[in-house]
């Protein structure tokens, strides 16, 4: 068998600039969480492997480098190596720097609700909801990663202009709209599943 060869130092310096690059680039991480999503079990094993073996190296929480590949793994032995290379290092990496926002706007006669949830670091999930009191919510997009910076250069989604609106009452505005709209189709949307303890306490009351 031919003996593996080490990578070159060029090679090596480029593995770890992109390995940095996920605690400040949201689209370079999410390319690597979805092209980690892709792998088979025994390639992610040797991927996180060649992670292991760069990471204390890396000027950057570890939280930013592992989380990525937390967020869409599904096995119980591989995501609890990842959560216990992620506690290993101090607590304070792991906070959010950004808070949690809601912002509204208007798509014709329905209004558009934009929250904006901190995940680590300088890294939000996003959820934009167009309902109307009427038909509850008739649509929902969900965004995994998004840096928070790009909601204070500009409260834009999708062309239409947003305010800044009290968090819990979107909360509680929404909670009426995905019942309704529940109770319409038989099913709330795709992409409000991962969000059901959000709306959970509020949707019970308003079901009432």
């Amino acid at each position: 068998m031919p003996e593996e060869t080490s990578p070159t130092p060029r090679a090596r310096a480029a593995w770890r600039a992109w390995l940095s690059a996920l605690a400040v680039d949201a689209e370079a991480a999410l390319a690597a969480a979805l092209t980690y999503e892709s792998l088979d079990p025994v390639a992610r094993d040797a991927f996180l492997d060649a992670i292991d073996e760069d990471a204390d190296a890396i000027d950057v929480p570890k939280i930013a480098i592992y989380a990525p590949f937390l967020a869409v793994e599904n096995d119980v032995e591989r995501k609890e190596r990842l959560e216990k290379v992620i506690d290993s290092e101090n607590p304070r990496h792991h906070d959010p720097q950004s808070p949690r926002r809601a912002l509204s706007g208007h798509v014709g006669d329905e209004q558009l609700t934009v929250l904006v949830l901190p995940l680590y670091l300088n890294f939000v999930e996003v959820l934009a909801c167009r309902w109307s009191h009427e038909h509850g919510c008739v649509s929902a997009e969900h965004e995994p990663l998004r840096a928070a910076r790009e909601f204070h250069r500009a409260k834009i989604w999708n062309g239409v202009e947003l305010e800044d609106t009290p968090f819990d009452t979107a909360i509680e505005e929404l909670a009426h709209a995905v019942v309704t709209a529940t109770r319409r189709q038989g099913r709330p949307l795709d992409a409000l599943v991962p969000f059901a303890d959000l709306f959970s306490l509020r949707a019970t009351n308003a079901s009432i």
